[in-house]
Formats: C-alpha cells, sequence, structure tokens
C-alpha cells in the first residue's frame, strides 16, 4: 500500500498500523473517533517519503512499520548498531536504500511515529513543515532510542519557594485560562512541546500535546516504550488535571473541546485513579503548571475581573473592584452635584445682584416720581391761585365770593 493510499484506510487497516507500534491492542478497545488525530499525525510523518522523493525511494509505509517494531524490539540498542543491523537486514526490502544516511533517516521517521517526540537529528522533519518545531532531540550513533529518550526527561524542575505539599487550585483549567485570561491553545504532535507558554506579539498560547490516545497505550505497554513510566503517567494527569471532566467543570470543558474539535475526552482519565493536585505528583512539567497557576492568580484582563466564578472562588478579589467602581461612582456624583450646586449658587448670585440692580432702579423711578409729584402739587397751587384772582377781578365778584376775595 502506497502513501497516496493512507488516508483512505479502513479501520481495520488504523488497527493493524496501530499494533505494530503497541502489540495485540484489543480490536474491541479500538476507537476510530477517538485515534483519528494520531492516524492523521502519522499519515503526516509519512507523507515526508514523498515531499523528499529527490532524496528517497522509499514509498511503503510498510517499511517504515517494520522499522517502528524492530525499534520497540531494539529500543535498548544504540544507534549505530541499529544502522548496522538494518544495512543487513531483509526488514529494508527496497533495495534502493542502501547508504547509511537513508536507513538512519527512515529510522529516525519510524521513532517520531512511534513516540511523538521530534527526534530529527538530518533535519528532514524541520524541512518539510510550516512551522518549525519548538524542540528536537539529536540522536548520535552511540546513544541508544531509551536513553536518548530518558535523558530528556531525566530532571525534575523546581520552584524556588514552592514545597513538595504545594497545592494546585481546583479550578485551574484550560477552558478558563482561554475564556477568561485571553489564552489559546497551540495542539501539538510532539509531547516534547507540552504545556510550553508562548506570549508573542500580544498572542497568548499554551502549546498542548494532543494524543492522549497514545498515552493510553504508551502507558499499558510502558515495559516495551523508551519513556519512564512516570513520564507517561504525568502526561496523563495533566490531560486529567487542566480538562477536568467532573462536575462543575466537566461542562465547560466538553464544551471547550467541542469548539476545538477535539474528542480525546471520551477516552476517560486512561488509568489514573483520579484528578492530582499536589504539585509533588507532577515533576517534569511542575513548572510549567506553576506558570499556570500564577495566570489565574492574577486578574483577568478586561471586564472579566469584575465577574463572580461559577463557585465565587474570586467573591473577594471582585467586592473590592466594586466596591471601588462603587466609591468611584458616588465621588462622581457628589462632584457632578457640587458643580450643579455652584452652578446654581453663581446662577442665583447673578439674580440677586440683577434684583438688587432693580430695586435700585426702582428706588430712583420712585425719588423722581416723587419729585415730579410735588412738582405738579405746586403748579396746581399756582394754578389755583391764578384762577381765584381771576375769579375775584370779575365785576361785583366781591359780592358773590366774599370768602375767595377777602
Amino acid at each position: 500500500m502506497n502513501l497516496a493510499e493512507l488516508s483512505t484506510q479502513s479501520s481495520s487497516e488504523n488497527h493493524w498500523l496501530f499494533e505494530a507500534f503497541w502489540p495485540k491492542i484489543p480490536i474491541n478497545e479500538f476507537s476510530t473517533k477517538a485515534s483519528q488525530r494520531f492516524a492523521d499525525y502519522v499519515n503526516s510523518e509519512l507523507s515526508i517519503l514523498e515531499t523528499q522523493s529527490g532524496r528517497f525511494v522509499v514509498t511503503d509505509r510498510a517499511e517504515v512499520i517494520n522499522v517502528v517494531k524492530f525499534l520497540r524490539e531494539k529500543r535498548a540498542r544504540t544507534l549505530g548498531d541499529i544502522l548496522d543491523n538494518l544495512g543487513t537486514h531483509q526488514i529494508v526490502q527496497n533495495p534502493g536504500l542502501n547508504r547509511r544516511a537513508e536507513i538512519h533517516a527512515l529510522v529516525e521517521l519510524g521513532a517520531r511515529i512511534w513516540l511523538t517526540i521530534n527526534v530529527d537529528t538530518l533535519g528532514l522533519a524541520a524541512a518539510s513543515q510550516k512551522f518549525p518545531p519548538i524542540e528536537t532531540l539529536r540522536w548520535n550513533e552511540a546513544t541508544s532510542l531509551q536513553s536518548l529518550v530518558r535523558s530528556r526527561f531525566n530532571h525534575e524542575t523546581t520552584i524556588p519557594g514552592l514545597g513538595e505539599a504545594g497545592m494546585i487550585p481546583s479550578h485551574l483549567n484550560i477552558a478558563e485560562l482561554c475564556s477568561k485570561y485571553r489564552y489559546r491553545v497551540s495542539w501539538s504532535d510532539s509531547l516534547l512541546e507540552h504545556l510550553t507558554i508562548r506570549d508573542e506579539g500580544g498572542v497568548k498560547e499554551i502549546v498542548f500535546y494532543e494524543h492522549l490516545f497514545c498515552l493510553k497505550y504508551q502507558l499499558e505497554y510502558a515495559d516495551e516504550s523508551p519513556f519512564p513510566k512516570d513520564v507517561i503517567e504525568e502526561a496523563i494527569d495533566t490531560f486529567n488535571l487542566l480538562f477536568p471532566m467532573t462536575t462543575p467543570m466537566g461542562k465547560d470543558t466538553r464544551r471547550f473541546l467541542r469548539k476545538e474539535n477535539r474528542n480525546f475526552y471520551i477516552l476517560g482519565p486512561c488509568g489514573r485513579e483520579r484528578r492530582y493536585l499536589e504539585f509533588s505528583n507532577y515533576k517534569h512539567w511542575r513548572y510549567n503548571i506553576q506558570q499556570l497557576v500564577d495566570i489565574i492568580a492574577g486578574p483577568a484582563p478586561g471586564w472579566r475581573q469584575v465577574l463572580l466564578d461559577r463557585d465565587a472562588r474570586n467573591f473577594e478579589k471582585v467586592m473590592t473592584i466594586w466596591i471601588g467602581i462603587t466609591a468611584t461612582i458616588l465621588a462622581l456624583i457628589t462632584i457632578v452635584f457640587g458643580i450643579l450646586a455652584l452652578c446654581l449658587a453663581l446662577k442665583a448670585n447673578d439674580l440677586t445682584r440683577k434684583a438688587l440692580k432693580l430695586a435700585s432702579d426702582a428706588n430712583s423711578i420712585a425719588r423722581e416720581a416723587l419729585i415730579l409729584a410735588r412738582e405738579a402739587n405746586r403748579i396746581s397751587r399756582d394754578s389755583y391761585e391764578l384762577d381765584r384772582r381771576l375769579a375775584c377781578l370779575a365785576p361785583n365778584a366781591t359780592n358773590y365770593i366774599t370768602e375767595f376775595c377777602t
């Protein structure tokens, strides 16, 4: 079967493919829906053989699968021994594949597909991808695949000031980080990039390894895996921690994963008994988890910080914000009313000034009216006197109006 036919393979063919990675995988537990993302990843890795057609002549996936089976059996052998064996072994059927570098590339391709970590000493995977991987493992001929993988995960991250008894807040989850803190998830095919946090150009991302299906069977076949068992268990625990399926966050988690078109939650806890909230349970990704805890410990950006969480965890913080907002509003109202009172006082003062001016004008008019009245009274008296004298000048006036002419 060539690579072009791989995208249309049936469920039984997918099962045959995964059986090469994990022998005797139960067909009744095999779920096309849960494994489809991993199948797509395998397709994309196998397509490297086509994109590098100028250098490779391998076009049959059976050879790659045979190499994976060989690596699983010889995981403790050095790369040099594996290349020597494959150079003469009939596992590699194509007679054109006879150069050591080509066999090396095929071996690393098988390791990437099986382990979902970017083993790419020759740089072929990086050259074929639009966005180069964040981290790459380089495999030298003196090292076994098992040693290479375990050397990458043989350290424990330490956090200053954090003791073994430190607890992870139960409300920590990816859905909340994305909805309230404006992060987005960038899904990765490489376990090396798991829980990497990036903030570039204002775009905040949490890189999350998405192949829980692969981890589930790596754990079931831990004795045949180059991964340390505790690394696989911890990786699964980060899924259960950050994508909780129990109430009250389970509904939000499912809604978020449906939006992201991811359905690995149907696999359940994958053999891990509970959701671990103790920092002591996390050694390889402890620092990354602490970074996430620090994010939710801070205020949510924008208007979201004024909202209560579903279980009112941030009651004190929200109340402090709302009290501050209320005090600010009251202060603004006081200022507004103060300004209005000042404006009214100024208006009243202006009206009073105008009233006083009117009163002063009225007083002046009254004085003028009094003067005019006095003058009119004087004129009236003079007119009366003139009329009386004229009347008395008439003949015999004294006989008629004696009282006026005396």
